[in-house]
Parts: C-alpha cells; sequence; structure tokens
C-alpha cells in the first residue's frame, strides 16, 4: 500500500510492488509465473468519505479474530488505516502479514 504522503516518489512505487509481489508470491507460490500481462497504474486519488467518530479506526472489530484462531476480518469496516477502500486493501495487507507472521 503507498503510504498517504506517497508523492510519486518512483522508489515508493516499487518498494511497494516488490512487498506485494513478495506476499502474493508467498500465499500463492505459482502465481506470479503464471502472469501473462502486468500493466502497472498510478493513480494518487484522494478518498471523498468521511467517516463519524463512531466509524472510525479505535470502534472498528480487530482484524485477527479474538475467539477464532486463524480467523481474519477484512474489508472496508474493520481496524485498517485509512478511508472507505482503503480500509479494506489496509486490512486486507494486514491480515497477510498476520498469516506469515511478519
Amino acid at each position: 500500500m503507498l503510504p498517504w504522503h506517497f508523492d510519486g516518489d518512483r522508489k515508493t512505487v516499487e518498494e511497494t510492488e516488490k512487498r506485494l509481489k513478495s506476499i502474493i508470491t508467498t500465499i500463492f507460490p505459482d502465481f506470479i509465473s503464471r502472469v501473462v500481462r502486468e500493466r502497472k497504474i498510478i493513480v494518487p486519488v484522494m478518498n471523498g468519505n468521511v467517516l463519524t467518530p463512531a466509524q472510525s479506526k479505535p470502534h472498528r472489530p480487530d482484524i485477527a479474530c479474538p475467539t477464532l484462531i486463524g480467523l481474519y476480518w477484512i474489508g472496508d469496516t474493520v481496524r485498517g488505516d485509512g478511508c472507505s477502500g482503503d480500509i479494506s486493501f489496509s486490512s486486507a495487507m494486514k491480515a497477510a502479514d498476520k498469516i506469515m507472521g511478519t
């Protein structure tokens, strides 16, 4: 996931892409080798959604289920970073980190 302060820096894009591909390869070992074509698009998007205080991060459920070991919640209503779609992506990355123990 690109950081909030992302300003188009190529090195940041390369590091983020490397991390994502590493995670994908760990979870799906044969996936990257089967990719036929890649199309990289970097779009700095400003999310226009505004959450109410009751919807803020401290009030959302954690990504790791507290009662069932190995069950993880992902999506835009859990304790990921950001707002709206960013929360979904962030929670997926956090779940992958927890699964891989990183």
